[in-house]
């Protein structure tokens, strides 16, 4: 049950920092910053992590970034997982890539979809054979949450064939999922994909719909088709009204994704029913399976480092990158119950 802004103000007085955190975020909502501050100072002198977070917020938003610096890097010492996110995000608006690589790494490697496309992009950007194999597996974990600008990017990376062969119907595939999110460079690939055949079945009226919307955000890319008459030229004044009001409608409403076998697992085949009991068994020895292999690699690949007399499961550099991402659930727990560290590639 909530508490009632009264209940509330009672509980921060009485020196609950979660509750002078929420009491802090409340203000700021409705616009009393000042006061606000003084309920997240606090609660982080109590050393909630939280608390010391919005306070980097407050002090981004005055454009005062040494400070927002110093309040997610102490966050993010106490874990707080969005500070590690932002602690990278500024060091790589500030241009300063190597600098973001590590708060971004850390974040990523715990989950964080926003820290996974980041990366994805930074190594798209890099333009090399081994980044490009790098940004199509961040982007990969971070599309699997949802981001539409991971989606996006997977789409240019099966497009282009960047560090795997090109596959123009799971580009198609990618744009159109992040199309769906309302990603307006998804959008007018889409278009583009659409009207031009590309990957995916030709269809003038879903074509414009597509540039239409993407349009309407402002991506140069649809308004240029448009305006070069493309996708439109073959249209009748009926299909260019059906495809206007078919930009016009919310998304939510659209038919989602189809095609591609991007967006939907694969059916079960005709003719099976597996039972309950059935799949619950095939699921314990599988996870046993997935266990026992993880133990038996973490026996013959631990070595302790004399950097910091700390141990650590190495990954071969030619083959341990898919097993480290394999096994990323088990190596997390292990580090948090015995200290066991990873790592991909040679001691350096």
């Amino acid at each position: 049950m909530t508490d009632s802004p009264a209940e509330l103000l009672q509980k921060a007085e009485a020196g609950d920092a979660e509750a002078q955190s929420e009491l802090g975020r409340s203000l700021a909502a409705s616009g009393n910053r000042a006061e606000a501050e003084q309920w997240f100072r606090r609660a982080a002198q109590q050393g909630l992590p939280k608390a010391k977070h919005n306070l980097g917020v407050l002090a981004l938003q005055d454009d005062n970034i040494p400070e927002a610096c110093a309040w997610f890097e102490a966050a993010s010492k106490d874990g707080w997982l969005n500070s590690t996110f932002a602690l990278g995000a500024l060091y790589l608006e500030a241009g300063k890539i190597d600098d973001a690589m590590r708060p971004l790494e850390s974040a990523a490697r715990q989950g964080h979809p926003e820290a996974q496309e980041a990366l994805g992009r930074i190594h798209f950007e890099r333009e090399t054979d081994a980044d490009d194999v790098i940004a199509r597996q961040w982007s990969e974990l971070a599309a699997a949450q949802g981001n539409a600008a991971a989606m996006t990017r997977l789409g240019t990376i099966f497009h282009e064939g960047r560090g795997t062969p090109r596959d123009p119907a799971r580009a198609a595939a990618h744009f159109l999922n992040a199309a769906h999110q309302d990603h307006a460079g998804a959008q007018a690939m889409v278009g583009v994909a659409r009207h031009m055949g590309i990957g995916i079945a030709a269809d003038r009226i879903d074509a414009a719909h597509w540039l239409m919307r993407s349009a309407a955000q402002g991506n140069v890319i649809a308004i240029s088709y448009l305006g070069a008459n493309a996708g439109l030229k073959d249209l009748q004044p009926a299909e260019r009204e059906e495809a206007q009001q078919r930009a016009n409608l919310p998304l939510s409403v659209l038919q989602p994704p189809e095609f591609g076998g991007v967006a939907h697992p694969r059916p079960i085949a005709p003719g099976r029913k597996p039972t309950l009991s059935r799949a619950a068994g095939i699921l314990v020895v599988v996870l046993l399976l997935y266990a026992g292999a993880y133990v038996a690699f973490r026996q013959s690949h631990a070595e302790v480092w004399d950097r910091d007399k700390r141990a650590y499961v190495i990954y071969p550099e030619a083959y341990g990158r898919p097993l480290y991402y394999l096994w990323r659930p088990l190596s997390y727990l292990d580090t948090a119950i015995t200290g066991m560290q990873h790592h991909i590639g040679p001691h350096r």
